[in-house]
């Protein structure tokens, strides 16, 4: 995405300069709102300046240790240089290796309120400097920025700030006598040099421009965050945040859900595990009663498989009750496919056998089949219809 450089003219109008390219890559200044900046660029990333009259520049010495040491000492080495409380201010600060403490300093309302204004004109700010950090910097050298009468000038990599022209004279001789290794003083201007800067004991650079905002726009585009107002409380959430807090809503419904569906999951597990551990005990105990000469149970399908073989290769009659049974009232409930066998009890030689027959008028047909195979009497001990289906309850003995 490509960044827009935004200048402030006029704070009570809101009127703004900016610049356009384009289609033959020829770049026009345009100058108008908020809003009409906004249209203009559309939705391009924005590095606002802010006239040098607003933000304070300022290099202390602060020899503290740690950033909380700092954070703490700060606001009262600043007091002498501020005219109102220093709660009222935001101060974003750079720290040298030397010791040496960069700051900006801007009154906090006067920020919000253009911070607020960009906002509801669609503009996405990514930093916010002091227009003097657009004027070039190069070591012992004065940059100074001539427009008519006013003037911007950057002492050094962090300092500067705006004054009248007819002052400049006095404040390029006093630069010189605080950094008497300073070589030159480069001037850009949009008008003709004043001569007061001819007579100067030192090397005067004078360059034409055609914009201010131009000229600026070079500088300001390599700013890399350093003295960035738009930190702290002001620091401005990205595209790519408010696009994820968008979704919040729905994420948090999606993770909702989830645990709820993962909590069922495990409660049914839970319920499942437990039917098939009762399951496994009434196995159990049915086949030790049916098989009471096994004393050891290993394997209740293998060794059941292993008790049917037998009964086949040997006469019915010779098996256990149960056996005998289960053979003769199997071979009848094969040839029946319509019912469906619910639970099977084996106690005392009688078996209790519960089924589902989806015809009732098959349930006493059935009795007859089973009682006509072998030495079998059957009980009806329960026969309850339900809608199309008959729950039936067989009690099964030898005769």
């Amino acid at each position: 995405m490509s960044i827009s450089i935004i200048r402030i003219c006029d704070h009570q109008s809101m009127t703004v300069e900016w610049t356009v390219t384009t289609t033959m890559g020829i770049k026009i200044v345009k100058q108008g709102s908020l809003q009409e900046c906004a249209d203009s660029i559309e939705d391009q990333s924005v590095i606002l300046l802010l006239p040098a009259s607003d933000v304070l520049l300022l290099e202390i010495d602060l020899p503290v240790k740690s950033n909380h040491q700092l954070k703490k000492a700060l606001p009262f080495a600043l007091e002498e240089w501020l005219a109102d409380d220093v709660e009222t201010y935001h101060i974003v600060y750079y720290r040298q290796p030397n010791d040496k403490i960069e700051v900006a300093i801007i009154n906090a309302e006067k920020l919000k309120i253009i911070i607020a204004a960009c906002n509801a004109a669609g503009i996405q700010l990514t930093g916010i400097y002091s227009e003097v950090l657009g004027l070039p910097y190069q070591e012992n050298t004065l940059s100074v920025l001539i427009n008519d009468q006013k003037v911007l000038l950057r002492t050094q990599q962090w300092l500067g700030g705006g004054i009248d022209l007819d002052t400049l004279p006095y404040i390029i001789e006093k630069w010189l006598a605080d950094y008497p290794s300073s070589v030159a003083v480069n001037c850009w201007t949009n008008n003709v040099s004043p001569d007061s800067l001819k007579s100067l004991p030192i090397d005067l650079n004078v360059y034409p421009i055609d914009s201010e905002i131009l000229f600026l726009k070079i500088g300001a585009e390599k700013l890399a965050g350093e003295l960035n107002l738009l930190t702290g409380i002001f620091k401005q959430n990205k595209p790519t945040d408010l696009t994820w807090k968008k979704w919040l809503p729905a994420l948090s419904v999606f993770f909702i859900t989830l645990v709820m569906q993962f909590g069922f999951l495990m409660k049914a597990t839970w319920e499942a595990k437990a039917e098939l551990a009762r399951i496994d005990t009434e196995t159990l105990d049915l086949f030790t009663h049916t098989f009471p000469e096994i004393k050891r149970v290993v394997n209740i399908k293998a060794q059941a498989d292993q008790q049917l073989l037998e009964l086949k290769a040997h006469n019915v009659s010779k098996g256990s009750p149960f056996m005998d049974i289960l053979y003769q009232t199997g071979g009848v409930f094969s040839t029946n496919t319509d019912m469906e066998i619910k639970k099977l009890d084996f106690v005392n030689k009688v078996m209790r056998l519960q089924f589902v027959s989806k015809d009732i008028a098959k349930v006493d047909q059935l009795k007859q089949q089973i009682e006509s195979a072998g030495k079998l009497t059957v009980a009806i001990l329960a026969l309850e219809s339900k809608q199309n289906n008959a729950e039936v309850d067989f009690e099964i003995k030898q005769k």
